[in-house]
């Protein structure tokens, strides 16, 4: 599992101090029809809902965020579309393509090609098509700023995903951790709440 995706505010936050955050991806149309596509056969979808804490690592300031997930699990492939919602901003859609060779891992912002702006390389932990960890490092990169993350991921057998990351500069020195844990949750339940939040476009 993987939640690679903050809201607008994390982003200010983190060019406060000369760096972005790594999910400065523009309200994307593309993510929202694969949202709302259902997912082809063999392909597993899960809805996820939870919340997320920032902590910028400079000021020691907190925030949370609302973190909704689309995730589709095949046997060598995980696609996660998010919508993140921080409190009097406007909801992000954002997509992950993460692709499995055995136990390697690649992570993309795009579906085939080159990344845009996230890449990364990982491991995986468990059965093929339930992994029960997933560890990347990855690069943001942006004509601005670059930024480095290290994130863990855990899926525990209820369906609970823990996920935490540490976002740092080139040097190595950290700017911001994310938590989150997000929980399965029924259909009507999961797409009123997308909507409640803004996910969808006008």
């Amino acid at each position: 599992m993987n939640v690679h995706h903050l809201a607008p505010s994390a982003t200010r936050r983190l060019l406060a101090v000369g760096s972005l955050s790594f999910t400065l991806i523009s309200f994307s149309l593309a993510a929202w029809a694969i949202a709302q596509t259902p997912p082809a056969p063999g392909v597993q979808r899960t809805l996820l809902v939870g919340d997320a804490r920032l902590v910028n690592m400079i000021s020691g300031e907190q925030s949370s965020e609302r973190v909704i997930l689309v995730r589709d699990v095949d046997a060598s492939t995980v696609t996660e579309i998010a919508c993140v919602k921080h409190p009097m901003e406007s909801a992000v859609v954002s997509p992950v393509y993460i692709r499995m060779q055995g136990e390697n891992v690649t992570l993309s912002d795009t579906p085939r090609g080159p990344s845009k702006v996230v890449s990364g390389t990982g491991k995986a932990w468990g059965k093929a098509g339930a992994w029960s960890r997933l560890h990347f490092s990855m690069n943001f990169a942006s004509p601005r700023a670059t930024v480095r993350i290290e994130d863990d991921n855990y899926v525990l057998p209820s369906g609970l995903v823990i996920a935490r990351k540490v976002i740092a500069l080139p040097d190595g020195r950290p700017v911001q951790l994310w938590e989150t844990e997000v929980k399965p949750t029924a259909a009507n339940d999961f797409w009123k709440e997308w909507a409640q939040l803004g996910c969808s476009p006008l």
